[in-house]
């Protein structure tokens, strides 16, 4: 059954919640509510890891965060003047996009983005320091000459923080301030931010299982497989990168392997591309999935670039438009690509076993 992405309650496990990742209980919910609630899917959150010292902790605080949980869209209406279209989280699920236009069916004119984030030094340094609904804030600098945008940051820590990112798309009509509406909408949602709602809150419905899981965990079979020592970056929340711990003639100079965990259109189910020369359908721990090889004959190896995405939960489907039943469905995914498909294939299992 397709289901909107949408934000209710009540909110449940706040106390496992709080013990795992460390937030303080969560604010009460949004207002923005349903009665259906999608069960969790099969996994299980699990311990990082180990990875780079000073990112592991990092992700792991930012990997459970719920970001559409961070939303409003009843706040939003208000402060934009218009209404909320959809609420859909990123392809990578580190990002949830709330979208407002000035009536049903017609183009969004408004882009509000809340992101779970790391913070660097430089950024820190470039912003100016705020207090916006009694929440210190930063507002961001990186912006700065685009009259269509503003972002704000509220840290979590010296190293991760949650980023609103505002954007509205030029209509010739009478303009709003940007920077004044997000800050008119931090206002209003500060109290969700100050105690960010977890996955295991189940805040948002669907329920997308796979947020919890780690993309630099139980990789153990793909170590082995290349057979010498490796380190892991992550990319983001949702998303790793494995290196050989000391390059060699041949490696693949942007890493061994990358995987993500995230959420986009179901590859199985175009079935004038699979089966074809370019996609060949694949089973992966028991979940249907395609790979495809493109850049044949490039890379060290000569093998090209084997890129893999198997469907790890088909049952629940999120619509990625509530105004146009046409829209495709998205569902949740685990990509891996690799200059070998075995290491990639090798990868996706390991993922898989985080259930």
């Amino acid at each position: 059954m397709f289901k909107p992405f949408i934000i209710l309650a009540p909110r449940v496990c706040m106390l496992l919640a709080a013990a795992v990742t460390g937030f303080a209980d969560p604010a009460p919910e949004p207002p923005w509510f349903d009665n259906h609630v999608v069960q969790a899917g099969p996994f299980t959150a699990t311990l990082p890891t180990p990875v780079d010292d000073q990112v592991a902790p990092d992700m792991g605080r930012l990997r459970m965060v719920d970001t559409c949980a961070l939303h409003d869209p009843a706040a939003a209406a208000e402060a934009t003047g218009m209404q909320a279209e959809d609420l859909m989280p990123s392809d990578d699920l580190s990002t949830c996009t709330l979208q407002l236009a000035p009536k049903a069916g017609d183009l969004p004119v408004w882009r509000l983005n809340a992101t779970a984030r790391e913070v660097d030094e430089r950024t820190r340094s470039k912003a100016t320091p705020l207090s916006i609904g009694g929440v210190d804030v930063l507002k961001l600098n990186d912006d700065a000459g685009d009259a269509d945008a503003c972002g704000y940051l509220y840290p979590l820590s010296e190293t991760e923080g949650l980023e609103l990112r505002v954007r509205q798309r030029p209509t010739g009509q009478q303009r709003k301030d940007s920077c004044e509406v997000a800050a008119t909408y931090l206002g209003a949602v500060a109290r969700y931010w100050k105690n960010p709602a977890t996955w295991s809150d189940k805040v948002t419905s669907p329920m997308l299982s796979t947020g919890a899981i780690d993309p630099c965990g139980k990789l153990d079979a793909a170590v082995e497989h290349f057979g010498r020592p490796v380190r892991f970056r992550y990319d983001g929340p949702h998303s790793c990168t494995m290196y050989p711990q000391t390059p060699a003639p041949g490696d693949p100079l942007g890493g061994l392997l990358t995987v993500t965990v995230g959420l986009d259109d179901d590859p199985t189910g175009d079935t004038s591309e699979v089966g074809s020369d370019k996609y060949e359908p694949i089973t992966v721990a028991g979940r249907p999935g395609v790979s495809t090889v493109l850049n044949v004959g490039g890379g060290p190896a000569g093998t090209g670039t084997c890129y893999l995405t198997v469907v790890a939960d088909d049952e629940v489907k999120v619509r990625r438009d509530l105004t146009d039943p046409a829209q495709t469905e998205a569902v949740q995914l685990i990509k891996a690509w690799s200059y070998d498909c075995d290491l990639a294939t090798k990868a996706i299992e390991g993922l898989f076993t985080q259930r």
